[in-house]
């Protein structure tokens, strides 16, 4: 299965909503690799 840009930016923007309800809590390693992933798709 193959996925757009549009549709991993749209997947990124809802996983921001996600990482942000559980804040501190996250792994920094989990936020890392997202800014990462949107770094590539911006």
């Amino acid at each position: 299965m193959a996925l757009t840009p549009s549709e991993w930016q749209a997947e990124l923007e809802s996983q921001t909503e996600l990482f942000d309800s559980v804040g501190s809590k996250l792994p920094a390693e989990l936020e890392s690799q997202r800014k990462t992933l949107i770094a590539k798709f911006s």
